[in-house]
């Protein structure tokens, strides 16, 4: 409603025209309420693909295709912890502006309904998309298969009070296994399809 009274025009027509256009998104739907407003909060549909451009903007301080779409010291505080300790109930931790923040690997992430994430990795030039739920945390699977996929094993051991384990050493479940491996399958082959862009 801010955007709304403050632009003119809607915030779906606002994002649409420096936003989404710019990126080449236009297949999406967003929800509007019966006044007309979009849910700024979420209700957001869009390709996997479309979420990964998000992350590859970000990830480029806010440029894409060599013009500046979001400007870069807005990505640059966003990504900045500004509060510590913050739980929604399925997340706790630091956070910025709109991402959560994991220092311990300088990496952020948006999360939505159902299991969709946007994980943006600045120091291996990497964004991660998922979009299904999975029984774990998706900080697990960020530090056990995509940063030693990417060549950093540091991360990759869990140590508790009572037990160190490590990645050969989980229990997995088969169906699950295939099932995510299809799907960063399709994550790679899209940021690799996106970097050739």
């Amino acid at each position: 409603a801010i955007l709304n009274m403050t632009t003119g025009v809607s915030s779906k027509t606002y994002a649409d025209t420096y936003l989404f256009q710019p990126l080449g998104i236009d297949h999406y739907d967003w929800m509007v309420d019966p006044q007309g407003l979009v849910y700024g909060a979420g209700e957001l549909s869009m390709r996997l693909r479309d979420i990964a451009k998000i992350g590859l903007l970000h990830l480029n301080n806010g440029t894409w295709d060599g013009e500046q779409i979001v400007p870069a010291e807005w990505v640059v505080n966003s990504s900045k912890v500004q509060s510590t300790g913050v739980s929604s109930g399925q997340i706790s931790g630091d956070y910025g502006y709109l991402w959560w923040i994991r220092p311990m690997y300088n990496a952020r992430f948006g999360f939505g309904l159902d299991g969709q994430y946007l994980w943006v990795l600045p120091d291996y030039d990497t964004v991660v998309v998922f979009t299904s739920e999975w029984m774990k945390s998706y900080d697990y699977l960020i530090t056990q298969y995509i940063l030693p996929a990417l060549g950093d094993f540091s991360q990759m051991v869990n140590t508790t009070a009572s037990e160190t384990t490590t990645l050969t050493e989980q229990p997995f479940d088969v169906s699950l296994a295939i099932g995510i491996g299809v799907s960063l399958a399709i994550v790679i082959v899209l940021v690799v399809l996106m970097k050739k862009r």
